[in-house]
């Protein structure tokens, strides 16, 4: 089983078209870039996030998650993980423990400051 569940602070977000924003997030010893829909992306620099990416689903993630969503690992080396989310990218780096490409990820993530 893989997981993994850190704290990140919000680094940028920057608009990659009209309907699809990139987040990147910095953590301890961690990092994380991840695409979403305009229409879920209410981050601004500096704010706190949770982001859990497990192989199981969270029985509670609609309570627990303000994003909750689930991809297939495409790659896994030794710099980073990449996961497609329906054709959404989320790449983390600096992962102790990882997940093997064609794993199902799931990716739950929750703004901790407003």
């Amino acid at each position: 089983m893989f997981k993994a569940e850190s704290t990140y602070v919000v680094k940028g977000v920057e608009k990659v078209s009209s309907n699809v924003v990139r987040v990147m997030l910095e953590g301890e010893g961690t990092s994380l870039t991840m695409e979403l829909p305009t229409s879920l992306a209410a981050f601004n620099s500096g704010d706190r996030v949770l982001v859990n990416l497990s192989s199981e689903k969270d029985p509670d993630y609609k309570s627990r998650w303000d994003i909750y969503m689930w991809g297939i690992v495409y790659y896994a080396g030794a710099d980073a993980v990449r996961i497609s989310v329906g054709g959404f990218i989320v790449v983390v780096s600096g992962l102790a423990n990882k997940p093997n490409v064609g794993d199902k990820v799931y990716v739950g993530v929750k703004k901790m400051t407003p």
